[in-house]
């Protein structure tokens, strides 16, 4: 029968208002049974997502690290897709996968912010799993596991993402410090000694501010240490450099290793002198010998007190060469050195970018 009889039927009158009432609730009852898309894509995004967390229970983490990220990749904005993109944070971390777990934490930071403190501190604590790491492999180099060891740069440029993603962040001014440990580890020297320099004038009160500075005058240390010939400017700036160091930080721990180092090079200048005046002295210049002489009893006053042989050598040699009594010590002895105090800067003749001479790719990576 059709629907104009129907209503139209006069013996039928309760079955009318039937019909009527079913045809008003008719579109109600159609719109509940719809959902919307992006109901759909959640649904979809769920199963996807027990799909993984079954391969997972099952033992293949390969499996369910390909299912949670086609996942976020196909479903970013349904809200199960945060947790799954956790989930390959926790599986790369379980295999290892140093640089993709860095990675999957940075999509959080890009594209969840809800997620940021947490990733951001997660991605310093693997950039200084990865420091640590690389410094035990180069301590105890192991040939079996040498494809261990994170590649060079590897360090530095996790370092620089951690304080580039939050720069105002909590961790960032440790990141800014061990930028410059790592550096240094991955041998750019120079640059490294002027990320220091960077941490020390941004966060001079800084619980790591001592060791920043020390690293400045010990990197300073082992330049002078890798120089033919004793490098008298080398030596002189790695001391004033650390009794820079000793003078703004003298209750550091670091404080006992600067002294060591200084009495490494006052025992190197000492020596120095004695072997300058002893080749004089064979190759029979009597006169060169005497400036020597002169030098080193005016440096080290206690290798010539009243009565020495060196003391009286010298006082015979002045006499003989008058003209040596007025002239100029040939160096600045280590005693002599500017006088620092706890608010001293760093000297401009300390300033790494000054000493360092390097070129344009080597200024360029430091950037």
């Amino acid at each position: 029968m059709r629907l104009k009889g129907l209503l139209e039927f006069p013996a039928r009158s309760g079955l009318k208002a039937c019909v009527i009432f079913w045809l008003l609730c008719l579109p109600q009852w159609s719109f509940s049974t719809v959902i919307t898309r992006e109901q759909e894509l959640e649904q979809r995004a769920q199963r996807l997502f027990q799909k993984a967390s079954a391969d997972l229970l099952r033992g293949d983490g390969e499996s369910a690290l390909r299912r949670f990220e086609s996942l976020v990749k196909a479903y970013p904005k349904t809200l199960v897709a945060v947790e799954a993109q956790w989930e390959v944070v926790r599986i790369n971390e379980y295999f290892s996968d140093h640089v993709a777990t860095f990675d999957a934490l940075q999509l959080l930071i890009d594209h969840y912010p809800g997620n940021y403190e947490k990733a951001l501190r997660k991605q310093f604590e693997i950039a200084l799993r990865q420091l640590n790491r690389y410094d035990q492999m180069l301590r105890l180099p192991d040939a079996v596991r040498a494809k261990d060891l994170p590649k060079k740069e590897q360090v530095s440029a996790m370092l620089r993402i951690v304080i580039e993603n939050g720069p105002f962040a909590e961790n960032v001014s440790e990141a800014t410090y061990y930028l410059g440990v790592a550096l240094e580890k991955e041998g750019k020297i120079p640059q490294a000694a002027m990320q220091h320099e960077a941490f020390l004038e941004r966060f001079p009160n800084h619980p790591l501010a001592d060791d920043s500075a020390y690293q400045i005058a010990y990197i300073l240390h082992k330049a002078w240490l890798k120089m033919k010939g004793g490098a008298p400017t080398n030596r002189e700036r790695a001391a004033m450099a650390m009794q820079w160091f000793l003078a703004r930080y003298p209750e550091s721990d670091k404080a006992s290793q600067a002294r060591g180092c200084l009495e490494n090079m006052r025992e190197a200048e000492r020596q120095n002198l004695v072997e300058l005046a002893q080749f004089y002295e064979k190759k029979g210049n009597e006169r060169a010998a005497a400036v020597y002489h002169r030098e080193l009893a005016s440096r080290f006053p206690e290798l010539a007190p009243e009565g020495s042989p060196l003391r009286m050598k010298v006082m015979a040699l002045m006499e003989k060469y008058p003209e040596l009594r007025d002239q100029p010590l040939q160096g600045t002895t280590l005693n002599a050195l500017p006088a620092f105090d706890e608010n001293s800067t760093l000297p401009d003749v300390l300033k790494p970018e000054d000493i360092f001479q390097f070129d344009e790719e080597m200024t360029g990576q430091s950037n």
